[in-house]
C-alpha cells in the first residue's frame, strides 16, 4: 500500500500523520471531534478553540472579536509590542485572582497577494483600508511558543518573547467578495484550577508590512502531501504580481 493511502495531513499543523491517528504526534492536536472542544466551558475557551481550528472562518472570528472586545472585566490581557515571522513580543497582564501559566500565542493572518498594497508610490506606509477578502491569499495560522511556561501571579505583568512553532498552510477565505480581511491574535493561559483564560485583539495593519505573502507560503509547514497545493499558490501569487 502506498504512503499516500496510509497517511494524511494534520488538521492543525499540516504535518504528515498516520491515517488512523486520533492525535497529531507533532503538535498534539486531536483529529476528531475533540479538536473543537477546549478545557472548561467558558466563552474565553471557545475563542481560543476557534482561533486554532477555524483559521479560515475569518468572518466568524471577527464577529467573536467584536463581541469579546465589549467585555470589561477581562482576567487576562495582552498588548502586542512586536510581531514577525520568527517571534512575537507580548506584554501580558494577569487580572485574575489566581496564578496563571502562559505558553502559546497565536495569530490568524490574512495577507494580500501583493505586498505593495501597504505602500504609497513615495514609499510611505498608508493603507486606506484593510485588504478585501479577494485581495488576500487566504488565512494562515501562526503559532508561537515560549521557551519555558510563564508563571504570573495575580495582578502581575510581564513582557515575553514567543518564538515561532508552526505556520499552518494558507486556507481559502470563507469571506464574501468585498469583505474586509482582518487579522486577529489570541493569547491563552491556564489558571491554578485548570480553567482556561484568554484575550483576543485585532492586529494593527502596521504589524503586517514585514509579512510577505510569497515568503510566508514558502516558509509555511506544508507536508509532502500538500506540495502541489503550495506550488499552485506560489504560482498564483507570482502571476498576480507580474501579470
Amino acid at each position: 500500500m502506498s504512503k499516500l493511502q496510509t497517511n494524511r495531513v494534520c488538521k492543525a499543523c499540516g504535518s504528515e500523520i498516520p491515517k488512523t491517528a486520533i492525535k497529531c504526534v507533532h503538535c498534539n492536536s486531536y483529529q476528531n471531534w475533540r479538536r473543537h472542544v477546549s478545557i472548561g466551558n467558558s466563552t474565553l475557551a471557545l475563542i481560543v478553540a476557534l482561533v486554532a481550528v477555524l483559521g479560515s472562518a475569518s468572518e466568524t472570528l471577527w464577529g467573536i472579536y467584536k463581541d469579546y472586545s465589549q467585555v470589561k472585566l477581562k482576567k487576562l490581557e495582552f498588548a502586542l509590542v512586536e510581531l514577525s515571522e520568527e517571534h512575537a513580543g507580548v506584554l501580558i497582564s494577569n487580572r485574575s485572582n489566581s496564578t496563571i501559566a502562559v505558553t502559546d500565542f497565536q495569530c490568524v493572518i490574512l495577507l494580500p497577494f501583493n505586498q505593495d498594497y501597504y505602500w504609497e508610490e513615495d514609499g510611505t506606509f498608508s493603507p486606506i483600508r484593510p485588504p478585501y477578502a479577494e485581495e488576500t491569499i487566504g488565512s494562515m495560522l501562526f503559532t508561537y511558543r515560549l521557551p519555558e511556561p510563564l508563571i504570573l501571579a495575580t495582578e502581575q505583568q510581564s513582557y515575553s518573547l514567543f518564538f515561532r512553532r508552526h505556520i499552518t498552510p494558507a486556507k481559502p477565505n470563507q469571506l464574501e467578495k468585498g469583505d474586509d480581511a482582518r487579522s486577529i491574535c489570541s493569547l491563552s493561559a491556564k489558571n491554578e484550577f485548570g480553567d482556561l483564560e484568554a484575550d483576543v485583539t485585532l492586529l494593527d495593519p502596521n504589524m503586517l508590512t514585514q509579512f510577505d505573502a510569497l515568503e510566508m507560503v514558502k516558509n509555511a509547514d506544508y507536508s509532502p502531501l500538500q506540495l502541489e497545493e503550495k506550488e499552485a499558490l506560489i504560482r498564483e501569487i507570482e502571476t498576480r504580481r507580474n501579470p
